[in-house]
């Protein structure tokens, strides 16, 4: 029974675990892209800097942030790893002593102080009057805003969060919000059908918890391995002692005292409801980890508001996924009584309709807050992610839909039948919400689609094409009226032609103006990026940049690229 004392000991842990999470809305600031520098990128100085300045769209990890000094040859002139600033913590400082005239970059590399994503650049200047301009364009090889993938271990390690979080809430919900009333309305139930149930439920229960646990670990891993991959116990250290580790701790703590209560619970249908409600409540404090560590977390004033729906849009995301597994188990031929198993499918599609319809109301809320416009949609890692997630989730409903007007009906009247249909449309809704809940892991892993797009409209122009196995990129910087540096980079698959030498030829006209052409031939040095700077773009409007790829004993590959310079 649940005496005082047990009462006590659960409320105390419970608020332990919420108040280790709460506070992190003070600071919930992911995904630090960098906003602007001193000096800025190209800049061409008369002489050199007494510090290089970065301030970034969020609050960067002091302890897992760096910046440090190369010279044009690549070679390190300042290890770093920089200051930042404390009255600032979007600023990261590097002092610079006085150096040589010459090119210099300035390569850092942040951490998100919220979920741990990693972002890096490349801020290229030049000393002296005889010095040539350095760069406007990032860094061959460093990946772009908008497009940067997540690493494939942090994605698996989130996949593996959602779908233990998910099981464990899932198999809470179901057995006081489905089983208990199906079974206690039904004329056929027996007690034992009950302890049979409240078993399978408890073992999915602690298998989630135990799951969530090793999936927590693995993720803390990979946030270590991110920071410091040939240090891994500094890496750690960094972590455990951050506000990621703290959120881990909380979440660790929260699964010890679920598992403690999900040992204990009465049978889900004749039982005692609170000791359910109890552990749910505990199961509401793990999702709260969770989303502290979302997207809207980042919204500053809003993010209350914001971390309010990620919450809302998980806890219905695990109630409707992380049922299906029971209700997959108790379709099993000959587990249930006929009419017990229609009253479960009944109490399932009730649970599932206000599921479906919250998790609508808050995707849409969290479009309008993270993607806004078509292009963040369809230009962006997180963009692109989104719409896979929503073409499963159009899929998922199908089924549901299906299951709810078609197949339940039918379950009474046509018996196995009916069951045997529902087992296969179940069992395809489990492997789909897994799906959804990988993509999830991507999503999460990437900066959001609005501010990844404003990220990459802070480098400049970045156009793709691809002909065959040939593909071009664009690059224009700083993009405006004037003087711009232009580069294209290439990838070139047709067999041998890399060791063909290319040539790479713009032709630029204005569509406004009667201009003319003017044809601009572009230089490289390690084949790869073609490079020209110079004021061609002279007036504001639409433009036309044809691009002309030439090798000896190919065909030339062409592409034109539309331009609106503002």
């Amino acid at each position: 029974m649940w005496n005082r004392t047990r009462l006590g000991l659960l409320l105390s842990i419970l608020l332990y675990g919420l108040c280790a999470v709460t506070p992190a809305w003070a600071r919930a600031l992911p995904h630090a892209n960098l906003l602007r520098s001193d000096p800025p990128a190209g800049a061409h100085l008369a002489e050199m800097p007494k510090a290089v300045v970065l301030d970034f769209t969020e609050d960067i990890d002091p302890f897992a942030s760096s910046v440090e000094l190369l010279n044009s040859d690549s070679l390190m002139i300042l290890p770093g790893p920089g200051t930042p600033h404390p009255d600032q913590p979007k600023r990261l400082t590097l002092e610079l002593p006085q150096l040589p005239d010459g090119v210099y970059s300035a390569v850092w590399n942040v951490r998100s102080i919220v979920d741990g994503h990693s972002t890096r650049g490349t801020v290229a200047f030049s000393v002296g009057p005889d010095v040539p301009d350095a760069s406007r364009l990032p860094a061959l090889g460093v990946p772009d805003p908008a497009t940067a993938l997540p690493w494939p271990l942090d994605s698996l390690a989130r996949w593996l969060n959602y779908l233990s979080v998910a099981l464990t809430i899932g198999s809470l919900v179901f057995g006081w919000l489905v089983w208990r009333p199906a079974w206690r309305e039904s004329e056929t139930s027996g007690a034992d059908d009950d302890l049979q149930v409240t078993s399978l439920l408890r073992r999915f229960i602690i298998t989630g918890c135990v799951a969530l646990g090793v999936a927590t670990a693995l993720f803390v891993v990979t946030q270590a391995a991110q920071i410091q991959a040939e240090n891994l116990g500094r890496g750690l250290f960094i972590i455990l002692t951050g506000r990621s580790g703290f959120l881990a701790e909380a979440r660790i703590v929260l699964l010890l005292l679920l598992l403690f209560l999900a040992r204990r619970l009465p049978p889900a249908g004749a039982g005692t409801l609170f000791p359910w409600l109890s552990a749910t409540a505990v199961g509401a404090a793990l999702l709260l980890t969770f989303s502290l560590q979302s997207h809207g977390a980042s919204l500053g004033a809003d993010a209350p508001l914001a971390v309010s729906m990620d919450f809302l849009h998980l806890t219905a995301m695990s109630v409707w996924l992380g049922g299906l597994p029971a209700l997959a188990v108790l379709l099993w031929p000959k587990r249930l009584p006929p009419a017990l198993t229609a009253n479960v499918v009944a109490h399932v599609s009730g649970v599932a309709f206000p599921s479906v319809t919250v998790l609508l109301l808050t995707g849409i809320y969290a479009m309008q807050l993270h993607v806004e416009t078509g292009q963040a949609l369809t230009e962006t890692t997180h963009g692109m992610a989104l719409s896979v997630k929503l073409g499963l989730f159009a899929f998922l409903v199908g089924l549901g839909a299906i299951n709810l007007l078609v197949l339940s009906p039918r379950l009474k009247k046509s018996g196995g039948t009916a069951v045997e249909w529902l087992r296969r449309t179940v069992h395809t809704e489990l492997f789909a919400g897994a799906l959804i809940l990988l993509v999830v892991g991507v999503v999460m892993g990437v900066s959001p689609a609005l501010e990844a797009l404003r990220a990459q409209e802070r480098l400049g122009y970045t156009g793709k094409a691809r002909s065959g196995d040939v593909e071009m990129v664009l690059r224009v910087a700083p993009y405006r009226v004037g003087e711009n540096e232009f580069a294209v980079d290439l990838t070139d698959g047709r067999p041998g032609a890399a060791q063909v030498p290319g040539t790479v030829i713009l032709r630029l006209t204005s569509e406004d103006h009667r201009l003319g052409v003017s044809e601009v031939q572009t230089s490289t040095v390690e084949g790869r990026r073609y490079t020209a700077r110079g004021a061609y773009l002279s007036i504001t409007g639409a433009w036309r940049v044809e691009t002309i790829l030439r090798r000896a004993g190919f065909d030339d590959v062409t592409h034109v690229f539309e331009l609106l310079v503002e």
